[in-house]
């Protein structure tokens, strides 16, 4: 996940962060990068404040929620491989003794 869109990284904290340390950064965000408090002339650098914000308050309501929370880091993690189950295991080990015995067959070996 990159950088922009993980919500982690635009409330400034880590994934391991309680409730009270991701707030407390929110709100120091929040009153850094408030369109009304960035003195913008140009409507170009207000649109970025506006988009900026609303950002941070998206990751603030997923991250501020226990249920959206457990939903969004089930998604940041890349999927688990499945165990190899022991038939598949059995399978491998019974080709490699097939190749073998085939082999010896080909070579004239007993």
């Amino acid at each position: 996940m990159d950088q922009v869109n993980d919500y982690y990284h635009l409330v400034g904290v880590s994934p391991e962060a309680d409730i009270e340390q991701i707030r407390a950064e929110y709100l120091a965000r929040a009153r850094q990068l408030h369109p009304d408090r960035i003195h913008a002339d140009d409507a170009v650098s207000l649109a970025a404040a506006n988009r900026d914000m609303a950002l941070l308050n998206e990751a603030w309501s997923v991250l501020s929620d226990p249920g959206r929370r457990r939903a969004y880091d089930a998604a940041r993690r890349p999927p688990a491989k499945p165990p190899l189950h022991r038939a598949a295991r059995g399978a491998g080990a019974w080709l490699g003794n097939l190749v073998s015995e085939y082999r010896k067959g080909r070579s004239g070996a007993p």
